[in-house]
This record gives structure tokens, sequence and C-alpha cells, in this order.
């Protein structure tokens, strides 16, 4: 399946949800992410965010919800309108980030109006509740090179036969305390490359962009495969599982970036 947009290419403004439908089309993106937020509150902006998908011929959207502390039931309760109002033929996935430890005050609520899945083992995961939409967890751990982590939020999407969202550019990065050198970079690219080949192209979805360094990601962005790009030596995985079906997303925010990766991916 060709690569998404994700609406994070309009950065600073991540309400061009509308936008990112209508940019996506104009470039041959057959599937799109969108960062949910307030802004589909709005019953006429959801109105028209629905018109303009549906009016489309993309083939999948990717929900992504906020982190689990700040998801509360005004917004659950308009994506879920949103998601009953597209088409019956449009492969949908939902994603939250996994996290290993977070308080939950207002988790009894959601559970309370059916709005959480009561099925998890411990409460710091909890999964909305959607009838047409799968919803699973991606990896949010971040700044450093954590395959353990990665491994908890994969395990828990396999037990509960969930979509697992395996975020590449978090874990580009060496372990706390080591160098970078050639052994420490062959570690990360062994194990995502391994990890891409246990993911099933089906349902789980992978988030991906370019960096030129091995330092934080938004200092060193480019499109992936570019020049100098630190991903190149997964290129190969990655158009393989989207070769396969799978979703891959461009989180760059940057519009060109986005669509030069893409032409680059295809290539």
């Amino acid at each position: 399946m060709p690569p998404a947009l994700a609406n994070a290419a309009f950065a600073p403004d991540f309400n061009k949800l509308i936008d990112t439908v209508v940019v996506a089309e104009e470039n041959d993106f057959e599937s799109i992410q969108l960062y949910v937020n307030d802004t589909i509150r709005s019953i006429d902006y959801r109105e028209r965010l629905a018109e303009a998908i549906n009016n489309s011929s993309l083939k999948s959207v990717v929900i992504h919800f906020p982190n689990v502390a700040d998801l509360k039931s005004p917004l659950i309760k308009a994506t879920r309108t949103l998601v009953n109002t597209l088409r019956k033929d449009l492969k949908l996935v939902g994603l939250i980030h996994y996290e290993d430890s977070v308080e939950l005050p207002h988790f009894k609520k959601l559970v309370e109006r059916g709005l959480a899945r009561t099925d998890m083992p411990f409460l710091s995961v909890y999964i909305p509740r959607f009838k047409r939409m799968p919803v699973g967890v991606e990896n949010s751990k971040v700044n450093e090179f954590d395959p353990e982590h990665v491994m908890r939020a994969f395990y828990f999407a396999r037990f509960h036969e969930l979509p697992f969202v395996f975020d590449i550019g978090r874990i580009m990065y060496p372990k706390p305390g080591e160098e970078i050198n050639e052994t420490t970079k062959q570690e990360v690219y062994d194990f995502i490359a391994w990890l891409i080949s246990q993911l099933d192209p089906a349902i789980d979805v992978i988030h991906t962009s370019g960096k030129t360094e091995w330092g934080k990601f938004r200092d060193f962005a480019c499109a992936l495969g570019a020049d100098g790009d630190i991903t190149i030596p997964l290129m190969s995985v990655l158009k393989d599982f989207s070769d396969r079906g799978g979703i891959v997303v461009f989180e760059h925010e940057d519009l060109g970036q986005a669509i030069d990766s893409k032409k680059n991916l295809e290539i």
C-alpha cells in the first residue's frame, strides 16, 4: 500500500485535517494519518472532513489519538461519530501511545461510559472502544534506544490482538551512555529490521521519516532516502512492508519532505 501523509506535515498548524485529505489526493497518497484534536468536535468541521474523505480515492485512514492522560470523553465521542460516517470500504486503524507507567484519574469514568475497554491487564494502558476501527498501541519512549520498551508494547499488542504501530524514529538513538559507532548503529538497524519482519502488514503500521544525525529528530529531519539520511539502510525492509500492503506513515513536520519521502520509497 502506498505510504501515508500525516497532518503533521502542516506543522505548526495541526488543525489542517481537511487540507491533509486534499493534498494527499493531489500527490497520489492513498493513505492519511489524522492526529485528532478538538477541531473535530465541531459538527460542521467533522461533517466536511467526512465528506472530503468519502469523496476521495483514499484507501486507508490512520487515527492517531492524543496521549492517554490527555484523552477525554468528548474527543472519543467525536471521533466515533466521524469514524461511523466514513466509507465502509476504507481500512481504518487507530493508535495510542503505549506508556510503561501513567496515572489515569479519569479511567473509571471512561469505562463507565463505555468509551474504554476493560480487559486490559493493568491501568497504565487503556484502549478506546470502537466497533468499526481496531485501536492499537505505539512505542512511545524517545531519545534513546530502548528495545525492551518497544517489545513490551509489541507483546502487549499481540497479547490483546491489537495493531502494533512501530515508530522507528523514536529509537534511532544510542543506548544511554553509549557512543555512536558502527557497532552501536548496526545494533539499532538489526533490531528494527528484525521487528519489521515480525509485523503483520494487514493490521500493523510503521511510523518513520528521515534524519541526518543520530541526535534529536526534529533538529536533523530530512526526507526519507535523501542524501545523508541515516534511515537509508532500512529502505529495503520499509519498501517490502509497504509492498506487502502495510501502511508506512511519514511523520515529517514538513510537507515537502513528506512528498519527497513518498517518491524515494516508491523508486
